[in-house]
């Protein structure tokens, strides 16, 4: 019996050792309604779709006022709503992190170079790589969203590898005594389901190569 309950306790802790996609920053907000850098994951580099851009009202919550009680004044969390016209970019993807994305001008000058677009409904259709940055805020460092310079047309259209293809490759990588994070340097992905369909015969023939190499030596 005790043997049991340690293979169980085993596993239950197994099941819930958190992985790669569930790692959540501490600084994310789930309720918040605009994307942010720490809302990327694992503050990964992504491609996204405008579906639509243009200005809109923003409310912008300011928080810490004070209040005076019939007792005392008391120091209280107020908040006070403040509305503001901003660019906001909407994606076709529907992810559960995506939420829509309030363009500054730095990003709308990047938006602009990558996508060759000058007006925002010319950009619906358009493909842009987000990634976490750094800028200053009163003088500390923090995070913040920025838009890749990698021009849209180079990001769109690009048929990964299917299901059953990473399964495969999967199989055969181990068999080559080949390890995912190699292979995936190699042909400078993150995950195998990323590797491009054209890539797919070049792969499949390198890792046949470096199986029989195993072979023989």
């Amino acid at each position: 019996m005790a043997n049991g309950q340690t293979v169980n306790n085993t596993a239950s802790k197994a099941e819930n050792q958190p992985n790669d996609d569930t790692k959540t920053h501490w600084l994310r907000s789930p309720n918040k309604n605009y994307l942010g850098a720490c809302d990327l994951p694992n503050g990964k580099d992504v491609v996204l779709t405008i579906a639509s851009a243009g200005e809109e009202n923003v409310e912008n919550c300011k928080s810490f006022g004070s209040k005076k009680t019939h007792s005392s004044a008391t120091k209280t969390e107020v908040s006070f709503q403040e509305v503001e016209r901003k660019k906001v970019i909407r994606f076709e993807e529907k992810y559960d992190w995506v939420k829509p994305f309030i363009c500054n001008q730095i990003n709308a000058q990047t938006i602009m170079k990558v996508t060759g677009e000058r007006y925002m409904e010319d950009c619906i259709g358009k493909a842009i790589k987000l990634y976490s940055g750094r800028t200053k805020v009163k003088g500390e460092e923090i995070d913040c969203l920025r838009v890749r310079l990698e021009m849209s047309k180079n990001l769109q259209n690009v048929e990964t590898v299917s299901e059953e293809d990473v399964k495969f490759l999967t199989h055969i990588i181990k068999s080559a005594n080949v390890t995912a994070q190699q292979f995936c340097t190699a042909y400078e992905i993150e995950t195998i389901s990323e590797l491009p369909k054209s890539k797919l015969q070049n792969a499949l023939k390198r890792i046949e190569e470096r199986a029989k190499k195993n072979e023989n030596s």
